[in-house]
């Protein structure tokens, strides 16, 4: 009995120590939290599917001809735009009406973040003159990207002293200086603008767009143009041409020796500026995302130097800003757009 106890001992302590690995190795062993679903419940990752975009290319749709500086401008900066958004951002050239056929093409575009529109501030007479039965409201504006503060009034070499000059010879002249333009275009207004602004009158002629009236102006057909001063550098440099002033109320840092209109007692609030714009109704987060884009590439060195060489200014805004720079603008188009199409 004394041996079966001892037994019995020996096996019951066996077993005690089984039991007690088994705990051990039960405990050690228990659900492991790392591999363990995920509760996500309140912890604010659900997914915005607007924060996924873009998941492809998008396309600009640019509202004039390949070479221009609307053109290159917005070339250079898509090519920044897609290194911040990672996708292809592609530049399609649609002319046409003062970018009207480049703007009705995106304005009936879907809204989905894939396509949108570069203009400039022709949008703005096209609107006013009924050229376009739509207007920058009907659009979602998705950063300005440039403010244009160089235009400028370009004779040709010798023809006039200085601006005093020009306007003097209006003045006694009245419809005697000829002008070039394209009816109805942004330049149009420009110069019913300076007419404005001196209380002279110009003869207006349809001559076409920017090399045409350099053209005739070259060939003593018309008495001025007004032109970007990337152009006019060209023929200053040249020896054929004088710019008189730059059509603005500031001078432009790129040409700091022309002055600006406003020096010669006459303010002029017709600056030109560049914008991009998306179809009405697209995700506020895709014109946002979009927008961030926009400024980074404003701000880059890459661009700042295509500006320099384009004698325009970079010039970032967005949202309350820039819609207020719009209604401006718009005032300014429909102030003249009788004129225009009378």
């Amino acid at each position: 009995m004394k041996k079966l106890s001892r037994m019995m001992r020996l096996c019951l302590a066996v077993m005690l120590v089984v039991f007690l690995l088994s705990a051990c190795a039960t405990k050690t062993d228990g659900p492991n939290v790392s591999n363990a679903p995920e509760n996500t419940a309140g912890s604010g990752a659900e997914t915005d599917q607007s924060v996924a975009w873009p998941t492809q290319p998008v396309n600009v749709i640019v509202s004039f001809a390949a070479g221009g500086d609307t053109d290159i401008l917005c070339r250079q900066l898509c090519d920044e735009m897609s290194k911040e958004l990672g996708v292809a951002v592609v530049c399609t050239n649609v002319t046409g009406s003062s970018g009207t056929v480049a703007a009705r093409q995106v304005k009936d575009s879907a809204p989905d973040g894939y396509t949108a529109l570069w203009h400039q501030s022709s949008f703005f007479v096209a609107s006013a003159t009924g050229i376009a039965d739509f207007d920058y409201t009907d659009f979602e504006i998705a950063g300005v990207a440039v403010e244009e503060v160089s235009d400028c009034l370009m004779v040709r070499k010798g023809a006039y002293e200085d601006m005093n000059d020009f306007i003097a010879a209006a003045k006694a002249n009245p419809g005697g200086i000829n002008y070039g333009t394209s009816l109805g275009g942004y330049s149009h207004m420009q110069a019913l603008a300076v007419a404005d602004a001196f209380d002279v009158e110009f003869n207006i002629a349809d001559i076409g767009g920017g090399s045409e009236t350099i053209a005739a102006l070259l060939a003593g057909d018309i008495d001025f143009v007004i032109t970007t001063s990337n152009y006019a550098r060209t023929y200053v440099d040249s020896g054929d041409c004088d710019v008189l002033c730059v059509v603005a109320n500031e001078r432009c840092d790129i040409t700091p020796d022309w002055p600006a209109m406003s020096e010669f007692g006459q303010p002029c609030d017709v600056t030109k500026i560049f914008g991009f714009y998306m179809p009405e109704g697209t995700d506020p987060a895709i014109v946002e995302k979009w927008s961030a884009a926009v400024e980074h590439a404003v701000n880059s060195e890459a661009y700042a130097a295509v500006c320099e060489q384009y004698a325009v200014t970079p010039a970032f805004c967005e949202g309350e800003e820039a819609l207020a720079l719009h209604d401006e603008q718009y005032e300014a188009a429909r102030k003249y757009a009788a004129m225009m199409m009378g």
